[in-house]
């Protein structure tokens, strides 16, 4: 479960919020297994680096699930196949506006990073005014938004919304969803120890990042 007391030391310092977002409706079941191993890659990362980290996990179809809510990474274990099952549509805003609702502000660094391989199709609650109004409340230097999405409507989609960074990517290929997390890893790292995210480490041979919003 990623529920997993375990105890370790870690630097002095505020630690770094990361909040991921990941997309369970009915299409991400083709790469269902690939999403869970580089999740937990991405976790196994974070929780061997030497930083400090609180983690929350949010997966999301028609509704949305919070399946970690900021646990310290040393107490955050795997990802399961039972925990992650795709199936039905692709409520976006929805899920984006619930977890920004439920947010604290918090003086710390924090990352909200979305991953889906879909558009937005099935929100009821939140429009996109709504969604943007609530990102442009918490960007700052100390809140990063990233959107990881499926093709060039990443761009339009991250920018709509009022993310700092889109990336767009062929999450056909397996390879590309490897490259995306190692980078995503390696960003959220750079973030921690310096405070500046760099957009430039989100490039791979099979993904596209662009600064949408300063």
């Amino acid at each position: 479960m990623l529920s997993n007391k375990r105890q370790r030391e870690y630097s002095k310092g505020r630690p770094t919020e990361v909040t991921l977002l990941l997309d369970m409706s009915g299409s991400m079941n083709v790469r269902r297994d690939e999403t869970i191993r580089e999740v937990n890659r991405y976790l196994d990362g974070l929780r061997s680096d030497g930083q400090r980290y609180k983690i929350t996990v949010v997966t999301f179809n028609e509704g949305h699930n919070f399946l970690l809510r900021r646990e310290a990474i040393k107490d955050v274990g795997q990802l399961e196949h039972s925990e992650y099952r795709p199936n039905g549509w692709t409520a976006l805003l929805d899920a984006v506006g619930r977890v920004l609702d439920s947010y604290q502000y918090s003086n710390s660094r924090n990352l909200f990073v979305v991953i889906t391989d879909g558009l937005e199709n099935a929100s009821r609650r939140y429009n996109l005014q709504q969604v943007r109004d609530l990102i442009d409340h918490y960007r700052s230097e100390n809140y990063q938004f990233i959107f990881l999405g499926s093709g060039p409507d990443s761009w339009t989609t991250g920018q709509s919304l009022g993310f700092n960074v889109s990336v767009s990517t062929d999450w056909v290929n397996v390879q590309n969803s490897e490259n995306i997390y190692k980078s995503l890893y390696a960003a959220t790292n750079s973030y921690s120890q310096t405070g500046a995210f760099n957009a430039q480490m989100l490039n791979t041979p099979s993904t596209s990042a662009k600064v949408t919003n300063d």
